[in-house]
């Protein structure tokens, strides 16, 4: 035998042996037999041992697979859609439950805080009922109750908030939220009145 023959049936037999088990492609064809005895005979055709924990295998499986030139992995995904993992170690290919699936991250309720006061009548002083408090910006809104009390509770953001108040009768009347103000006493200007509105806010 030539020196070049040689050299060429070694490189072949390198290669042979540095391909995947999972990548190289055998001809099969199984004809309803059990699970256990179809991986006998995918390991002997393709020249590798299977080793697993038999308790992850269905034993009452019967397999049928007709007849196909494929890959080890593709012969694999078909009889476990997923089920198991595959890892190689030499000329062992080891069957491992698949890891179960990531959960998607958890949504994240954007942040609020809750603005509570009270509406009074700049001239009289009188609190002001049924007054339509709202943010004009993320269409979030309430009205004040008998009192003049209202509550709304708002997103946070970077930017300060603002408020309008709107009433029959009143001025229109938007306020910027003072930052790290959570109680407000707003007084509406009647809308005969040309007096300034003004705001006051304490922090509770």
């Amino acid at each position: 035998m030539s020196r070049y023959l040689i050299l060429i049936l070694i490189h072949i037999t390198t290669l042979a042996q540095a391909q995947s088990i999972l990548d190289q492609s055998i001809r099969i064809n199984i004809t309803k037999q059990p699970l256990r005895r179809s991986l006998e005979i995918i390991g002997t055709t393709g020249g590798f041992t299977f080793s697993y924990n038999s308790t992850i295998l269905n034993k009452d499986s019967v397999i049928t697979l007709p007849e196909q030139t494929t890959t080890v992995r593709g012969i694999l995904d078909k009889l476990f859609n997923g089920r198991l993992e595959y890892h190689e170690n030499g000329r062992y290919l080891i069957l491992l439950p698949a890891a179960p699936p990531k959960s998607p991250p958890p949504v994240t309720e954007p942040k609020h805080y809750t603005i509570t006061g009270v509406i009074l009548d700049e001239v009289t002083g009188d609190k002001v009922p049924d007054a339509s408090v709202y943010d004009p910006n993320r269409m979030i809104a309430t009205l004040s109750k008998e009192d003049g009390s209202f509550v709304i509770k708002l997103r946070s953001s970077a930017e300060p908030g603002s408020l309008t108040i709107s009433k029959e009768f009143y001025l229109d009347t938007t306020i910027h939220l003072p930052t790290g103000a959570n109680r407000l006493t707003i007084l509406l200007s009647p809308a005969i009145s040309t007096s300034p509105v003004t705001l006051s806010s304490t922090s509770r």
